[in-house]
This record gives structure tokens, sequence and C-alpha cells, in this order.
């Protein structure tokens, strides 16, 4: 009985591991856009104001403004046009619209966060970087951003999460003043993730930190039917 339950257990635990998926800023491939948001308190705080859109300003409201009397007339002038609002719909919708459609019916839409990210060194708190997050029916499907470490670093952190690097692929390139470097890409496939890291070491480049991308196969896959169904400029 004891052996049976010791089993049970075991299994368990294989299966509770095997659930889980690593994280990278505290998300995971497949996470819903709901559990995400509840993560991001930015994204939280752009979400309520995106349910505030811009609201039309009354004629009546532009007469009690503070408004330089050569400016009134074109003021009241937009207001009765319906073309003067609290806050800049341009803006808004800039911001706003493919937050609200990734939220409501599952839209594509990228969303992006920043955070600090200076290496433990507090010297160096000032520093921000980004991170572009792509949704698609209320999933997310891909995650772009520099890393700020070395390529070896990189991969040490990505082996340790996802698993041995699949290939690795080393290209030479040379510019005009003699300069020669190696650009190379790490791939780590698992069932459910396609994962890059890409290292320009071109002495010339303005930013040289190793772009990372993780997507899902699907995700992957659909790129590469799109790049081989571009046509051809020479056809």
């Amino acid at each position: 009985m004891k052996l049976a339950f010791a089993v049970v257990a075991l299994f368990a635990c294989v299966g509770s591991r095997a659930q889980s998926k690593p994280e990278v800023k505290g998300h995971a491939i497949g996470e819903d856009i709901s559990a995400f948001i509840a993560k991001e308190p930015s994204v939280e705080r752009q979400l309520a104001d995106c349910r505030n859109p811009p609201r039309p300003i009354s004629v009546d409201e532009v007469k009690k403004m503070k408004i330089p009397s050569f400016e009134k007339g074109d003021y009241e002038r937009r207001a009765k046009q319906g073309q003067l609002f609290d806050r800049d719909p341009n803006g808004f919708h800039q911001t706003c619209d493919g937050l609200l459609s990734a939220v409501d019916s599952g839209a594509r839409a990228d969303i992006s966060t920043s955070y600090a990210d200076y290496a433990g060194d507090p010297k160096l708190a000032f520093l921000q970087n980004s991170a572009a997050w792509t949704f698609d029916h209320g999933k997310l499907i891909r995650l772009n951003m520099l890393v700020r470490d070395t390529y070896e670093g990189a991969t040490l952190d990505l082996t340790q999460k996802f698993g041995p690097r699949s290939s690795e692929d080393s290209a030479p390139y040379h510019n005009g003043f003699g300069a020669t470097w190696q650009n190379r890409t790490g791939i780590w496939e698992t069932p459910e993730l396609h994962i890059t890291l890409y290292d320009d070491e071109n002495p010339a480049a303005s930013n040289r930190e190793p772009l990372l991308t993780i997507e899902t196969r699907s995700e992957h896959e659909r790129e590469i039917r799109s790049i081989d169904s571009r046509p051809n400029p020479l056809d």
C-alpha cells in the first residue's frame, strides 16, 4: 500500500513539473491575456485608462475656459462641430485600439512593457529595458526582447530554463575597414516552443545585446509560410 502511494505521489510530482512552463520576466508562452495584465500594473493602468475614451467638450465648457480671446472663437467652432475633446483622440486610438481589441475580442496585438534591468548593480538601477509581447486569440504567442547580458550568459540562462540548445549557426562577416566578426544564432526547440537567440557582433552596431525571440511552434511556422509566400522581386 505504501509502495502504491509512493508511485502515485511520484507520478503526481512528475505531472506537476511537466505542466509548469518556464517563465521569462514573469510570463510564459501560452499565458492568458487576463493573467498577463494582472501581473503588469502599468498595463493594467493603461487598460483602465483606455476604458475611458476621449470625451467631447461642449460649447458651454469652452466658454468657461481661460482661453485667449483671439483663440476662443476657434475653440467654440470646433466644439460645435464635435472636434474638440478632453484628450487627443489620435493618441488614444494609437495607444488603446490594439489593447482593447486584444482583451475584448481576442484580436492579434502587441503589448510592450518596460522594467528595470541592471544585472544586480544598484548603480545601474536607472537602466530600463523593454519587451514586446504578442497575443492572439487571448493567448501569449511570442516574446521579443533584447537581453542585457552576453550571448554566453543568455545561452546559459535559456539552457537552464528550456534545456540544451538544439543547434547554433555562425556566419562570418567583415566590413570595408578590415574588421571581421561572427554573428551567432542559437536555437532551442521544444514540443511547444521555438526559441532563437541572435548575437550581432558587428563592431559598428549601436546595440550589440543579444535579441531573444520565444514563440509557439505554430507562430514560427506561420512566419515561415509568410516569408515563403512573398513574391520574388525578380519574377
